[in-house]
């Protein structure tokens, strides 16, 4: 799974750069992997049956498809047919693979995307506008945070496990 994760970043990565700039893929990845997040924990909590969500996720793939929603928006708002007929061949290729593989967090994939799609929306993060010093801020903190959520959660495992270890 990671290895899939990686290839797709790799595959996605450099066309959102080419077309937004490097903070704003940044910016992008991060929050979009934030929306999938969000969209199975909520489904883990308020859902049931074959719609519930995971109460545990973990990997990419959220923000790989927000990289992909991205794209999409892209595609739509400069009038690429084939950049958003390309990409949505891709999504639809992860979705369905999803959907028939076990274990597979659909909510994250679903969320990431959204969020992926709809950030570019607003207006400070199209790929019409320039990048500014606002943007690469912002970018360098939510890396910043990405970190500390990191060491936190390394530091809560550390402790439970010396606790009950």
């Amino acid at each position: 799974h990671i290895a899939f994760n990686l290839m797709w970043v790799a595959q996605l990565a450099p066309l959102v750069h080419k077309f937004y700039g490097f903070s704003k893929l940044v910016i992008i990845y991060i929050l979009s992997g934030v929306a999938g997040a969000i969209a199975t924990a909520l489904a883990g909590v308020y859902l049931t049956g074959v719609l519930k969500g995971s109460q545990l996720s973990i990997g990419a793939s959220g923000a790989v498809f927000g990289l992909m929603g991205a794209l999409i928006a892209c595609g739509q708002q400069s009038g690429s047919k084939v950049l958003k007929d390309t990409i949505w061949q891709y999504a639809i290729v992860g979705f369905v693979y999803g959907l028939i593989m076990p274990n597979v967090d659909n909510w994250a994939h679903f969320g990431g995307f959204l969020g992926g799609f709809l950030m570019p929306y607003i207006g400070w993060l199209s790929y019409k506008q320039k990048e500014t010093v606002a943007h690469y801020v912002f970018a360098l903190v939510l890396i910043l945070a990405s970190l500390a959520a990191l060491a936190a959660s390394i530091w809560k495992g550390f402790f439970i496990w010396h606790l009950f270890g």
